[in-house]
Protein backbone atom coordinates (compact mmCIF):
# COMPACT_ATOMS: atom_id res chain seq x y z
CA UNK A 1 0.00 0.00 0.00
CA UNK A 2 2.86 2.36 0.81
CA UNK A 3 4.42 1.71 -2.57
CA UNK A 4 1.06 2.40 -4.28
CA UNK A 5 0.56 5.60 -2.29
CA UNK A 6 3.93 6.92 -3.44
CA UNK A 7 2.90 6.55 -7.10
CA UNK A 8 0.37 9.38 -7.03
CA UNK A 9 -2.09 9.29 -9.99
CA UNK A 10 -0.78 5.89 -11.03
CA UNK A 11 -2.49 4.43 -7.95
CA UNK A 12 -5.92 5.01 -9.49
CA UNK A 13 -4.87 3.12 -12.63
CA UNK A 14 -3.66 0.24 -10.45
CA UNK A 15 -7.01 0.21 -8.63
CA UNK A 16 -8.95 0.11 -11.89
CA UNK A 17 -6.70 -2.67 -13.23
CA UNK A 18 -7.23 -4.60 -9.99
CA UNK A 19 -11.02 -4.37 -10.42
CA UNK A 20 -10.67 -5.76 -13.94
CA UNK A 21 -8.58 -8.68 -12.71
CA UNK A 22 -5.02 -9.81 -12.19
CA UNK A 23 -4.47 -9.57 -15.96
CA UNK A 24 -5.97 -6.88 -18.20
CA UNK A 25 -5.51 -5.38 -21.62
CA UNK A 26 -4.41 -1.84 -22.46
CA UNK A 27 -7.49 -1.42 -24.67
CA UNK A 28 -9.93 -2.25 -21.87
CA UNK A 29 -8.02 -0.17 -19.33
CA UNK A 30 -8.05 2.85 -21.64
CA UNK A 31 -11.82 2.71 -22.10
CA UNK A 32 -12.51 2.25 -18.40
CA UNK A 33 -10.08 4.88 -17.06
CA UNK A 34 -11.19 7.50 -19.62
CA UNK A 35 -7.76 9.12 -19.35
CA UNK A 36 -5.82 10.72 -22.23
CA UNK A 37 -3.41 8.27 -23.84
CA UNK A 38 -0.28 10.08 -22.68
CA UNK A 39 -1.50 10.28 -19.07
CA UNK A 40 -2.49 6.60 -19.01
CA UNK A 41 0.79 5.44 -20.52
CA UNK A 42 2.78 7.54 -18.05
CA UNK A 43 0.89 5.96 -15.13
CA UNK A 44 1.42 2.46 -16.51
CA UNK A 45 5.12 3.15 -17.04
CA UNK A 46 5.41 4.14 -13.37
CA UNK A 47 3.65 0.93 -12.25
CA UNK A 48 5.93 -1.17 -14.43
CA UNK A 49 9.05 0.69 -13.27
CA UNK A 50 7.98 0.20 -9.64
CA UNK A 51 7.82 -3.55 -10.22
CA UNK A 52 4.10 -3.79 -9.52
CA UNK A 53 3.05 -4.68 -13.07
CA UNK A 54 4.51 -6.80 -15.85
CA UNK A 55 3.89 -5.58 -19.40
CA UNK A 56 3.75 -7.76 -22.50
CA UNK A 57 3.70 -6.08 -25.91
CA UNK A 58 3.50 -2.39 -26.70
CA UNK A 59 0.57 0.01 -26.19
CA UNK A 60 -2.15 0.10 -27.39
CA UNK A 61 -1.86 -3.68 -27.86
CA UNK A 62 -0.13 -4.42 -24.55
CA UNK A 63 -1.42 -6.60 -21.74
CA UNK A 64 -0.58 -6.11 -18.07
CA UNK A 65 -0.22 -8.59 -15.23
CA UNK A 66 0.11 -7.78 -11.54
CA UNK A 67 3.47 -9.05 -10.31
CA UNK A 68 1.79 -10.90 -7.46
CA UNK A 69 -1.81 -11.64 -6.50
CA UNK A 70 -1.21 -9.80 -3.20
CA UNK A 71 -0.38 -6.61 -5.10
CA UNK A 72 -3.70 -6.87 -6.92
CA UNK A 73 -5.52 -7.61 -3.65
CA UNK A 74 -4.01 -4.56 -1.91
CA UNK A 75 -4.90 -2.26 -4.82
CA UNK A 76 -8.44 -3.64 -4.94
CA UNK A 77 -8.85 -3.50 -1.16
CA UNK A 78 -8.03 0.20 -1.12
CA UNK A 79 -11.25 0.98 -3.00
CA UNK A 80 -14.34 1.99 -1.04
CA UNK A 81 -17.45 -0.15 -1.49
CA UNK A 82 -19.30 2.43 -3.60
CA UNK A 83 -16.21 2.94 -5.74
CA UNK A 84 -15.95 -0.79 -6.36
CA UNK A 85 -19.58 -1.09 -7.39
CA UNK A 86 -19.42 1.84 -9.78
CA UNK A 87 -16.14 0.60 -11.23
CA UNK A 88 -17.40 -2.95 -11.81
CA UNK A 89 -20.51 -1.58 -13.48
CA UNK A 90 -18.39 0.56 -15.78
CA UNK A 91 -16.11 -2.37 -16.65
CA UNK A 92 -19.08 -4.59 -17.49
CA UNK A 93 -20.70 -1.91 -19.64
CA UNK A 94 -17.45 -1.32 -21.55
CA UNK A 95 -17.05 -5.06 -22.15
CA UNK A 96 -20.65 -5.34 -23.35
CA UNK A 97 -20.29 -2.39 -25.73
CA UNK A 98 -16.75 -2.78 -27.08
CA UNK A 99 -15.68 -6.43 -26.64
CA UNK A 100 -18.18 -8.71 -28.43
CA UNK A 101 -15.72 -11.62 -28.46
CA UNK A 102 -15.56 -11.59 -24.66
CA UNK A 103 -19.34 -11.32 -24.43
CA UNK A 104 -19.71 -14.36 -26.66
CA UNK A 105 -16.86 -16.52 -25.34
CA UNK A 106 -16.76 -15.52 -21.66
CA UNK A 107 -20.16 -14.26 -20.50
CA UNK A 108 -19.22 -15.29 -16.96
CA UNK A 109 -16.68 -12.42 -16.93
CA UNK A 110 -19.47 -9.87 -17.46
CA UNK A 111 -21.64 -11.74 -14.97
CA UNK A 112 -18.95 -11.39 -12.30
CA UNK A 113 -18.58 -7.65 -12.85
CA UNK A 114 -22.34 -7.06 -12.87
CA UNK A 115 -22.66 -9.10 -9.67
CA UNK A 116 -19.97 -7.02 -7.96
CA UNK A 117 -21.75 -3.90 -9.22
CA UNK A 118 -24.95 -5.02 -7.49
CA UNK A 119 -26.79 -5.28 -10.84
CA UNK A 120 -28.65 -8.55 -10.25
CA UNK A 121 -30.69 -8.54 -13.46
CA UNK A 122 -27.69 -8.27 -15.78
CA UNK A 123 -25.60 -10.62 -13.62
CA UNK A 124 -28.30 -13.29 -13.74
CA UNK A 125 -28.64 -12.93 -17.51
CA UNK A 126 -24.93 -13.37 -18.17
CA UNK A 127 -24.55 -16.25 -15.71
CA UNK A 128 -27.42 -17.95 -17.55
CA UNK A 129 -25.63 -17.43 -20.86
CA UNK A 130 -22.48 -18.91 -19.34
CA UNK A 131 -24.45 -21.93 -18.12
CA UNK A 132 -26.06 -22.42 -21.51
CA UNK A 133 -22.67 -22.26 -23.19
CA UNK A 134 -21.13 -24.76 -20.76
CA UNK A 135 -24.09 -27.17 -21.11
CA UNK A 136 -23.86 -26.97 -24.91
CA UNK A 137 -20.33 -28.37 -24.77
CA UNK A 138 -21.30 -30.94 -22.10
CA UNK A 139 -19.34 -29.20 -19.33
CA UNK A 140 -22.10 -29.93 -16.81
CA UNK A 141 -20.17 -29.27 -13.60
CA UNK A 142 -19.29 -25.82 -14.90
CA UNK A 143 -22.87 -25.31 -16.13
CA UNK A 144 -24.23 -26.23 -12.71
CA UNK A 145 -22.07 -23.58 -11.03
CA UNK A 146 -23.18 -20.90 -13.50
CA UNK A 147 -26.88 -21.75 -13.23
CA UNK A 148 -26.67 -21.71 -9.42
CA UNK A 149 -25.02 -18.28 -9.55
CA UNK A 150 -27.73 -17.08 -11.95
CA UNK A 151 -30.44 -18.25 -9.54
CA UNK A 152 -28.76 -16.45 -6.63
CA UNK A 153 -28.81 -13.22 -8.62
CA UNK A 154 -32.41 -13.79 -9.79
CA UNK A 155 -33.48 -14.17 -6.17
CA UNK A 156 -32.25 -10.61 -5.55
CA UNK A 157 -34.58 -9.04 -8.12
CA UNK A 158 -37.04 -6.59 -6.61
CA UNK A 159 -40.09 -7.41 -8.77
CA UNK A 160 -41.73 -10.60 -7.49
CA UNK A 161 -43.18 -11.70 -10.84
CA UNK A 162 -39.88 -11.27 -12.65
CA UNK A 163 -38.01 -12.96 -9.79
CA UNK A 164 -40.33 -15.96 -9.93
CA UNK A 165 -40.27 -16.25 -13.72
CA UNK A 166 -36.49 -16.00 -13.92
CA UNK A 167 -35.89 -18.46 -11.09
CA UNK A 168 -38.27 -21.00 -12.64
CA UNK A 169 -36.51 -20.86 -16.00
CA UNK A 170 -33.10 -21.27 -14.39
CA UNK A 171 -34.14 -24.13 -12.10
CA UNK A 172 -35.34 -26.07 -15.14
CA UNK A 173 -31.90 -25.62 -16.71
CA UNK A 174 -30.09 -26.52 -13.51
CA UNK A 175 -32.07 -29.76 -13.02
CA UNK A 176 -30.74 -31.71 -16.03
CA UNK A 177 -27.21 -30.34 -15.56
CA UNK A 178 -26.97 -31.48 -11.97
CA UNK A 179 -28.75 -34.79 -12.64
CA UNK A 180 -26.16 -35.96 -15.19
CA UNK A 181 -23.30 -35.13 -12.82
CA UNK A 182 -24.50 -36.53 -9.47
CA UNK A 183 -27.48 -38.74 -10.42
CA UNK A 184 -31.17 -37.95 -10.58
CA UNK A 185 -31.91 -39.90 -7.39
CA UNK A 186 -29.93 -37.48 -5.18
CA UNK A 187 -31.93 -35.21 -2.79
CA UNK A 188 -30.23 -32.12 -4.26
CA UNK A 189 -31.84 -32.80 -7.64
CA UNK A 190 -35.28 -33.36 -6.16
CA UNK A 191 -34.96 -30.09 -4.21
CA UNK A 192 -34.34 -28.23 -7.47
CA UNK A 193 -37.40 -29.71 -9.15
CA UNK A 194 -39.55 -29.34 -6.04
CA UNK A 195 -38.90 -25.60 -5.98
CA UNK A 196 -39.49 -25.41 -9.75
CA UNK A 197 -42.79 -27.28 -9.32
CA UNK A 198 -43.95 -24.86 -6.60
CA UNK A 199 -43.02 -21.86 -8.74
CA UNK A 200 -44.65 -23.41 -11.80
CA UNK A 201 -47.93 -23.82 -9.96
CA UNK A 202 -47.63 -20.28 -8.63
CA UNK A 203 -47.30 -18.70 -12.09
CA UNK A 204 -49.57 -21.23 -13.81
CA UNK A 205 -47.17 -21.75 -16.69
CA UNK A 206 -48.28 -24.90 -18.52
CA UNK A 207 -45.10 -26.08 -20.30
CA UNK A 208 -42.75 -25.10 -17.48
CA UNK A 209 -45.03 -26.71 -14.90
CA UNK A 210 -44.92 -29.86 -17.06
CA UNK A 211 -41.11 -29.80 -17.09
CA UNK A 212 -40.94 -29.32 -13.33
CA UNK A 213 -43.39 -32.18 -12.77
CA UNK A 214 -41.38 -34.35 -15.16
CA UNK A 215 -38.31 -33.63 -13.05
CA UNK A 216 -40.09 -34.83 -9.92
CA UNK A 217 -41.11 -37.99 -11.77
CA UNK A 218 -37.50 -38.50 -12.82
CA UNK A 219 -36.28 -38.15 -9.22
CA UNK A 220 -38.78 -40.65 -7.79
CA UNK A 221 -39.09 -43.18 -10.63
CA UNK A 222 -36.49 -45.64 -9.40
CA UNK A 223 -37.34 -45.54 -5.69
CA UNK A 224 -41.13 -45.05 -5.43
CA UNK A 225 -43.01 -46.65 -8.31
CA UNK A 226 -46.41 -45.83 -6.83
CA UNK A 227 -45.63 -42.10 -6.59
CA UNK A 228 -43.96 -42.00 -10.00
CA UNK A 229 -47.10 -43.45 -11.59
CA UNK A 230 -49.12 -40.64 -9.99
CA UNK A 231 -46.74 -38.12 -11.53
CA UNK A 232 -47.15 -39.89 -14.89
CA UNK A 233 -50.91 -39.51 -14.75
CA UNK A 234 -50.57 -35.83 -13.87
CA UNK A 235 -48.14 -35.33 -16.75
CA UNK A 236 -50.38 -37.11 -19.23
CA UNK A 237 -53.37 -35.01 -18.21
CA UNK A 238 -51.36 -31.79 -18.43
CA UNK A 239 -49.90 -32.68 -21.85
CA UNK A 240 -53.36 -33.49 -23.19
CA UNK A 241 -54.76 -30.17 -21.92
CA UNK A 242 -51.89 -28.29 -23.54
CA UNK A 243 -52.27 -30.27 -26.78
CA UNK A 244 -48.48 -30.38 -27.14
CA UNK A 245 -47.28 -33.41 -29.13
CA UNK A 246 -43.74 -33.21 -27.71
CA UNK A 247 -45.02 -33.17 -24.15
CA UNK A 248 -47.29 -36.13 -24.94
CA UNK A 249 -44.15 -38.04 -26.01
CA UNK A 250 -42.51 -37.16 -22.71
CA UNK A 251 -45.56 -38.30 -20.76
CA UNK A 252 -45.26 -41.59 -22.65
CA UNK A 253 -41.56 -41.57 -21.74
CA UNK A 254 -42.66 -41.69 -18.11
CA UNK A 255 -44.98 -44.62 -18.83
CA UNK A 256 -42.26 -46.88 -20.14
CA UNK A 257 -39.95 -45.67 -17.35
CA UNK A 258 -42.54 -46.75 -14.78
CA UNK A 259 -42.59 -50.22 -16.30
CA UNK A 260 -38.78 -50.47 -16.34
CA UNK A 261 -38.69 -49.96 -12.58
CA UNK A 262 -42.03 -51.64 -11.94
CA UNK A 263 -41.00 -54.87 -13.69
CA UNK A 264 -44.08 -55.35 -15.91
CA UNK A 265 -42.38 -56.61 -19.08
CA UNK A 266 -45.46 -56.79 -21.39
CA UNK A 267 -46.44 -53.23 -20.42
CA UNK A 268 -42.83 -52.12 -20.85
CA UNK A 269 -42.74 -53.49 -24.40
CA UNK A 270 -46.06 -51.89 -25.27
CA UNK A 271 -45.22 -48.46 -23.80
CA UNK A 272 -41.71 -48.29 -25.29
CA UNK A 273 -42.96 -49.43 -28.71
CA UNK A 274 -45.47 -46.57 -28.60
CA UNK A 275 -42.62 -44.22 -27.73
CA UNK A 276 -40.55 -45.42 -30.71
CA UNK A 277 -43.52 -44.75 -33.00
CA UNK A 278 -44.05 -41.24 -31.63
CA UNK A 279 -40.40 -40.21 -31.71
CA UNK A 280 -39.00 -38.02 -34.49
CA UNK A 281 -35.33 -36.92 -34.13
CA UNK A 282 -35.89 -33.64 -35.96
CA UNK A 283 -38.92 -32.58 -33.94
CA UNK A 284 -37.86 -33.89 -30.56
CA UNK A 285 -34.14 -33.08 -30.41
CA UNK A 286 -34.80 -30.07 -28.14
CA UNK A 287 -36.25 -32.34 -25.46
CA UNK A 288 -32.83 -33.85 -24.79
CA UNK A 289 -31.51 -30.89 -22.82
CA UNK A 290 -34.82 -29.84 -21.29
CA UNK A 291 -35.93 -33.12 -19.78
CA UNK A 292 -34.00 -35.85 -18.03
CA UNK A 293 -30.63 -35.18 -19.59
CA UNK A 294 -31.02 -37.84 -22.28
CA UNK A 295 -32.80 -38.26 -25.60
CA UNK A 296 -36.31 -39.82 -25.37
CA UNK A 297 -35.82 -41.80 -28.59
CA UNK A 298 -32.64 -43.39 -27.26
CA UNK A 299 -34.47 -44.22 -24.04
CA UNK A 300 -37.44 -45.74 -25.89
CA UNK A 301 -35.16 -48.02 -27.94
CA UNK A 302 -32.99 -49.14 -25.02
CA UNK A 303 -36.04 -49.73 -22.81
CA UNK A 304 -37.64 -51.80 -25.56
CA UNK A 305 -34.41 -53.77 -25.92
CA UNK A 306 -34.41 -54.39 -22.18
CA UNK A 307 -37.97 -55.74 -22.37
CA UNK A 308 -37.03 -58.03 -25.27
CA UNK A 309 -34.03 -59.31 -23.30
CA UNK A 310 -36.19 -60.08 -20.27
CA UNK A 311 -38.71 -61.77 -22.55
CA UNK A 312 -36.00 -64.18 -23.76
CA UNK A 313 -35.61 -62.69 -27.25
CA UNK A 314 -31.86 -61.89 -27.39
CA UNK A 315 -31.58 -61.53 -31.17
CA UNK A 316 -34.39 -58.97 -31.35
CA UNK A 317 -32.92 -57.23 -28.32
CA UNK A 318 -29.49 -56.95 -30.01
CA UNK A 319 -30.99 -55.45 -33.15
CA UNK A 320 -32.89 -52.89 -31.07
CA UNK A 321 -29.72 -52.10 -29.10
CA UNK A 322 -27.87 -51.49 -32.35
CA UNK A 323 -30.56 -49.04 -33.48
CA UNK A 324 -30.38 -47.28 -30.09
CA UNK A 325 -26.58 -46.94 -30.36
CA UNK A 326 -26.77 -45.64 -33.93
CA UNK A 327 -29.33 -43.05 -32.86
CA UNK A 328 -27.37 -42.01 -29.75
CA UNK A 329 -24.05 -41.69 -31.59
CA UNK A 330 -25.69 -39.52 -34.26
CA UNK A 331 -26.63 -36.96 -31.59
CA UNK A 332 -24.28 -34.20 -30.38
CA UNK A 333 -25.13 -35.10 -26.79
CA UNK A 334 -22.64 -37.25 -24.80
CA UNK A 335 -25.04 -38.03 -21.89
CA UNK A 336 -27.46 -39.65 -24.36
CA UNK A 337 -24.60 -41.79 -25.73
CA UNK A 338 -23.58 -42.79 -22.20
CA UNK A 339 -27.22 -43.55 -21.40
CA UNK A 340 -27.41 -45.84 -24.46
CA UNK A 341 -24.23 -47.66 -23.37
CA UNK A 342 -25.69 -48.06 -19.87
CA UNK A 343 -28.78 -49.96 -21.00
CA UNK A 344 -27.02 -51.75 -23.87
CA UNK A 345 -24.67 -53.24 -21.28
CA UNK A 346 -27.64 -54.41 -19.20
CA UNK A 347 -29.18 -56.16 -22.22
CA UNK A 348 -25.88 -57.86 -23.07
CA UNK A 349 -25.48 -59.05 -19.47
CA UNK A 350 -28.95 -60.59 -19.54
CA UNK A 351 -27.95 -62.40 -22.74
CA UNK A 352 -24.69 -63.53 -21.05
CA UNK A 353 -22.71 -61.94 -23.89
CA UNK A 354 -19.44 -61.24 -22.09
CA UNK A 355 -17.53 -60.15 -25.20
CA UNK A 356 -20.25 -57.69 -26.17
CA UNK A 357 -20.38 -56.43 -22.59
CA UNK A 358 -16.63 -55.92 -22.55
CA UNK A 359 -16.77 -53.96 -25.82
CA UNK A 360 -19.59 -51.71 -24.66
CA UNK A 361 -17.83 -51.14 -21.35
CA UNK A 362 -14.67 -50.06 -23.15
CA UNK A 363 -16.65 -47.69 -25.40
CA UNK A 364 -18.34 -46.21 -22.36
CA UNK A 365 -15.06 -45.59 -20.53
CA UNK A 366 -13.49 -44.08 -23.67
CA UNK A 367 -16.40 -41.63 -23.86
CA UNK A 368 -15.99 -40.73 -20.20
CA UNK A 369 -12.30 -40.04 -20.71
CA UNK A 370 -13.37 -37.19 -22.99
CA UNK A 371 -16.39 -35.91 -21.05
CA UNK A 372 -16.70 -35.62 -17.29
CA UNK A 373 -19.86 -37.63 -16.57
CA UNK A 374 -19.11 -39.34 -13.24
CA UNK A 375 -22.62 -40.70 -12.78
CA UNK A 376 -22.05 -43.12 -15.71
CA UNK A 377 -18.46 -44.08 -14.93
CA UNK A 378 -19.29 -47.08 -12.78
CA UNK A 379 -21.35 -48.63 -15.61
CA UNK A 380 -18.36 -49.10 -17.89
CA UNK A 381 -16.21 -50.46 -15.07
CA UNK A 382 -18.95 -52.81 -13.93
CA UNK A 383 -19.52 -54.38 -17.35
CA UNK A 384 -15.82 -54.86 -17.98
CA UNK A 385 -15.44 -56.39 -14.54
CA UNK A 386 -18.44 -58.66 -15.11
CA UNK A 387 -17.04 -59.77 -18.48
CA UNK A 388 -13.68 -60.52 -16.89
CA UNK A 389 -15.34 -62.48 -14.07
CA UNK A 390 -17.34 -64.49 -16.60
CA UNK A 391 -14.13 -65.30 -18.45
CA UNK A 392 -12.45 -66.47 -15.24
CA UNK A 393 -15.49 -68.60 -14.39
CA UNK A 394 -15.31 -70.27 -17.81
CA UNK A 395 -11.54 -70.83 -17.41
CA UNK A 396 -11.99 -72.45 -13.99
CA UNK A 397 -14.88 -74.54 -15.30
CA UNK A 398 -12.78 -75.90 -18.16
CA UNK A 399 -10.23 -77.20 -15.62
Amino acid sequence: MARLDRLGPAKEVAQIGAAIGREHSHALLALVTRKPDAELEAALDRLVAAGLLFRQGLPPHATYLFKHALVRDVAYGSLLRDQRQQLHGRIADVLAEHFPTTVEAEPEVLALHYREAGMADAASTYYERAGDRAAARSAYIEATAHFRAAIEEADRLSQKDERTRRALTLLLKLGPAIAVTIGEWKPEVEAVYRRAYDLGREVGDGPQLFWATWGLWYCTSRRDNKQSRKWTEELTSLAQRLGDESLLLEAQHCRWGDEVFGGDVPQLLEASEEGIRRYDPKRHAQLTAALGGHDPGVCAHTSHALGLSLRGLPDQARRTVERALLLAESLPHPPSIAFAYKWAGSCLMIACDRHGCERIGARCLALLEKFDLPVFRWNGRYWMGWAKAQGLTLSVGSL
